[in-house]
């Protein structure tokens, strides 16, 4: 059962756009194969906000299978995103894709 707590407010969807657009996206070149963008915490100073965003994606995701591994996706406009370390406090990288990409 969702309670008022599990609803993402529109105050936090502004504080998710805001960090979406002031980070620059970087295109894995490395995994052609699998395009997606990535942003790092080492490019800004603002380690408060892109681990608040890393909590974010995972109060908010929904859990989806990629090569057998169960990652958690959050979905925004025409975006996901997800991290992959075990705990918000080592996440350092938030990737992105397209939807249906």
């Amino acid at each position: 059962m969702e309670t008022e707590k599990d609803i993402e407010s529109s105050v936090d969807l502004q504080r998710v756009r805001q960090f979406i657009d002031t980070h620059e996206w970087h295109f894995a070149k490395t995994m052609p194969e699998i395009p997606h963008w990535y942003c790092l915490l080492t490019e800004k100073n603002d380690v408060e906000e892109f681990r608040w965003f890393a909590a974010h994606i995972r109060k908010y995701s929904k859990a989806g299978q990629f090569y057998g591994r169960t990652y958690y996706y959050y979905y925004l406009d025409d975006y996901k995103y997800w991290w992959m370390d075990a705990t918000v406090e080592e996440c350092d990288l938030i990737n992105r894709d397209k939807v249906n990409s």
